[in-house]
């Protein structure tokens, strides 16, 4: 997910394979990024929906997971 209020990004995914828990990165920068007050609390903003999503998709995995053995009557 490309950061609308910083020159970087979060990528999310799952810990590794075929585990349910899933991570969030935020890749580094080279250079020092100065931003105002909005900017901060946009980017507050944008972290907050990225950590949403990102145990939004945990909770999904999990419950996949959970319901992968269970066979339809």
């Amino acid at each position: 997910m490309h950061l609308r209020n910083a020159p970087s990004s979060i990528h999310i995914k799952p810990r590794g394979y075929d585990d349910p828990i899933w991570e969030a990165t935020l890749s580094a920068q080279t250079d020092d990024h100065v931003m105002s007050v909005n900017d901060i609390a946009n980017l507050a903003a944008e972290v907050v929906i990225a950590g949403n999503l990102c145990a939004f998709l945990q909770w999904k995995s999990l419950d996949w997971d959970r319901n992968s053995g269970r066979h339809a009557d």
